[in-house]
């Protein structure tokens, strides 16, 4: 599993994890973007239990590290976290 080109990662998430029909059909997001978004929030979820580095949750995000500053200061996570 490659986390730093996205591309192999993502691709083998839907066999990674199972996410039920009833729960994509309540998500208020656009059909195209929830893979991204679940992504997303499970690296900052990674980040902030202290289970990753942030260039690693970064990667797996395939965010900036300024947008992942942004995003950890939006779900009110400590920059850095405590290890």
């Amino acid at each position: 599993m490659n986390l730093g080109s996205g591309q192999g990662f993502e691709s083998g998430l839907k066999d990674f994890i199972s996410i039920p029909d009833d729960l994509l059909r309540v998500l208020k997001l656009p059909y195209q973007q929830i893979q991204g978004e679940l992504i997303r929030e499970i690296a900052f979820t990674l980040y902030a239990r202290g289970l990753v580095s942030m260039g690693i949750a970064r990667q797996f995000a395939d965010m900036s590290k300024r947008a992942f500053i942004e995003g950890l200061a939006e779900r009110d996570i400590h920059f850095p976290a405590i290890w």
